[in-house]
């Protein structure tokens, strides 16, 4: 008797193998021709020029596209003296294509700040460079009168930051205010814009001295020029 064998693959594994290996094929496929379409590109505005101080903004842009996740990498390395959003150093974030992300930076010396941004996704990498440019701040120009305690004949009045600004107090005889000496006038005193500045009051009677710090004078690039500013000790 003759037995017939049966085919190692019968017509149904055939089907199926060709079908898994289609599979495989087209998900390789895929994958390939989604990597080789990975591509962006990145573009950034340019600040504008401001004093010191102030906030400049520029913004990054990036558009295309990325396989799979559709996300880049984004840092931006910031140069010494620079503050943008709040930091400093180096700024790393993920976006989600396309995007448009702000940059608010600023500084409180003048000068050219390069920053350079690097977006990564994908196995590429884009980047651009854009310059924040700061001026001299503007200046302000102060008056007003001081007041001292009784007795006491105001001399100097000083505003200081990094350096000291100093006006000089005169007196209207035989008194200048509700009390003798104790209320004056100083001298109009200009100091840059903008800046945070210790006051202090000086006197000088008789051979006898002393000093008061009545507070700070805030001024930023809002501040306008006259400021009538009375102290009191």
């Amino acid at each position: 008797m003759t037995l017939n064998k049966k085919p190692y693959l019968t017509r149904g594994r055939k089907l199926a193998l060709a079908a898994a290996l289609l599979l495989i094929v087209g998900v390789l496929v895929f994958a390939l021709s989604g990597v080789s379409q990975s591509d962006f590109r990145i573009l950034a505005s340019s600040p504008q020029k401001l004093p010191a101080g102030s906030a400049s903004t520029a913004t990054i842009v990036l558009s295309g596209r990325v396989a799979f996740r559709n996300e880049v990498m984004l840092a931006v390395t910031l140069p010494p003296g620079l503050v943008c959003n709040g930091e400093s150093g180096i700024i790393s974030t993920s976006v989600s294509l396309p995007s448009n992300s702000a940059l608010s930076c600023t500084s409180d010396s003048d000068g050219s700040y390069v920053v350079t941004v690097v977006a990564t996704g994908g196995g590429i990498s884009r980047s651009t460079t854009l310059a924040f440019a700061f001026s001299q701040p503007s200046v302000i120009t102060l008056s007003g009168q001081v007041s001292t305690p009784p007795g006491e004949l105001p001399t100097r009045i000083d505003f200081i930051a990094d350096k000291t600004y100093s006006a000089v107090v005169w007196t209207q005889y035989p008194s200048c205010g509700n009390c003798q000496y104790c209320s004056c006038h100083y001298d109009s005193v200009t100091i840059p814009n903008p800046g945070v500045y210790q006051v202090s009051i000086q006197w000088s009677f008789f051979g006898s001295s002393g000093q008061c710090l009545p507070g700070q004078l805030k001024l930023d690039q809002h501040s306008t020029a006259p400021i009538m500013q009375d102290y009191h000790c």
